[in-house]
């Protein structure tokens, strides 16, 4: 099956990191993992080493028009602003652990990524917002 990998970066180089993103290098051709980002620079540097990744800032990551699917390992009090912020700039999105830690804000984030004229998806599962990407699909 011929398909195009989706460009992709991880924002969070935490403990969980570690296995999100060995398991996409190495396990899923659908994903081509190009960045990485933390707010300590050096767990970020770390993991790009490791990975043969670009470290970026999560500005960069939202200005680079190739990456198209941003997987967020960020603590949960920091998805609601990250999420949405990379929602505006058209990016998918799939966030680990609890979506938001308030209901209206999920609520603000499902109805941003469904808005007519969105090119954004916000998933938990990873293979929803790619099945597009599948031939026949």
């Amino acid at each position: 099956m011929a398909f195009e990998p989706v460009n992709t970066a991880v924002i969070g180089c935490g403990m969980i990191s570690e296995i999100y993103v060995q398991n996409m290098v190495e396990k899923f051709s659908i994903l081509h993992v190009q960045a990485c980002c933390d707010q300590d620079a050096g767990k970020a540097a770390s993991m790009a080493e490791r990975y043969g990744l670009a470290a970026m800032t999560l500005d960069e990551i939202i200005e680079n028009p190739s990456i198209e699917l941003v997987v967020n390992l960020t603590g949960p009090r920091a998805h609601f602003p990250t999420n949405k912020r990379l929602l505006e700039a058209g990016k998918h999105v799939y966030s680990e652990k609890t979506l938001t830690v308030a209901l209206a804000d999920a609520e603000e984030l499902v109805r941003l990524a469904g808005s007519a004229g969105s090119p954004s998806e916000l998933r938990r599962t990873p293979s929803s917002a790619l099945s597009s990407r599948m031939p026949g699909s």
